[in-house]
């Protein structure tokens, strides 16, 4: 139990992360519930947050997560950006990448969604 306070003494700023993570979460599922929910008429509401650079520079230099950067791919060249990032276990219970606005095809800058869960 002491060696878990030292570790989170020491990591404040990932622990406020990761708990803002999990209330935005539980949040998100509480909406979900309310929008599937049988003759509900009220509007469906999603809560999440979207992380910054600071944010997952934060993570990299924890250790935690990386790989999740701009990419330049060559055209027509087939790539699975969630085999490019890896995540600690230990912190991160899951990843998804939404690459379904990206045009392999063609030349552009497209944006690729990340949802990491903790």
């Amino acid at each position: 139990m002491e060696r878990f306070k030292e570790w989170i003494s020491r990591h404040k700023r990932l622990c406020i992360l990761a708990a803002a993570a999990v209330l935005l979460a539980i949040a998100a599922a509480v909406g979900i519930v309310f929008a599937v929910r049988p003759g509900d008429s009220r509007p469906a509401q999603a809560a999440w947050q979207e992380a910054g650079e600071q944010d997952l520079q934060t993570l990299q230099e924890a250790g935690i997560l990386s790989g999740v950067q701009d990419r330049t791919v060559e055209v027509g060249t087939a790539v699975r950006l969630r085999d490019l990032v890896t995540a600690d276990s230990k912190v991160v219970t899951g990843v998804e990448v939404d690459d379904s606005g990206v045009d392999y095809g063609a030349v552009g800058e497209y944006p690729a969604v990340y949802t990491i869960t903790f």
